[in-house]
């Protein structure tokens, strides 16, 4: 007899999501910049969009630097946005299953995420994040098992703690998987249109 796994918040959907839609984007855009790829004309729209939108972006966030006459370089930039994405997740990764933390405790985080994602740090997140599932990709698709098949002798306090230990990486794995297979079919359409030309 097993304890039932708790099912995910519309909330923690929401910023998975949103942890997707801007590495995405992020990641197709710093690849092309720094390898110099070449861009199908068909798709060309989406990398400019996207890269207009970061401009946006990085006129309010990098201000201090045009302030002082620095202005970031474009892979700075995306770099940004991708630290954002990373810290949005490394946020999910310290709120424990069960936990509730007051207003105070929040703010108090998204300041200190802000301050984190600007220097970068959330960079080292999405790379650890991707050196897991590199490591270990049946993760991604295994770790409900070990949730859901908790002891009853274990009870709730034991199911907590195997939600702790496994649905984290399980998610994050999940969000590395749907982002690398995003990043790799983009790169793959634009070298079937180059070459069908």
């Amino acid at each position: 007899m097993t304890t039932a796994a708790a099912e995910p918040k519309r909330s923690d959907r929401l910023l998975y999501l949103v942890g997707i839609a801007l590495s995405v984007p992020t990641i197709i855009s710093l690849v092309q910049r720094q390898l110099a790829l070449p861009v199908a004309p068909e798709i060309d729209q989406f990398i400019a969009g996207y890269r207009a939108m970061a401009d946006g972006v990085s006129a309010v966030i990098h201000a201090p630097l045009k302030a002082i006459a620095m202005p970031p370089p474009p892979p700075l930039i995306d770099l940004h946005i991708l630290s954002f994405a990373g810290m949005g997740m490394m946020t999910k990764a310290l709120e424990a299953p069960g936990q509730k933390n007051d207003v105070w405790h929040g703010f108090v985080w998204a300041i200190v995420s802000f301050v984190l994602a600007y220097l970068l740090v959330g960079i080292l997140v999405m790379g650890a994040i991707l050196a897991s599932f590199i490591a270990n990709p049946i993760k991604a698709f295994r770790s409900d098992h070990w949730i859901e098949t908790t002891p009853i002798l274990e009870g709730p306090m034991g199911r907590l703690k195997r939600e702790r230990a496994y649905k984290l990486e399980r998610d994050l794995a999940r969000i590395m998987a749907i982002t690398v297979a995003i990043v790799g079919g983009y790169f793959a359409l634009n070298v079937l249109l180059l070459n069908g030309r």
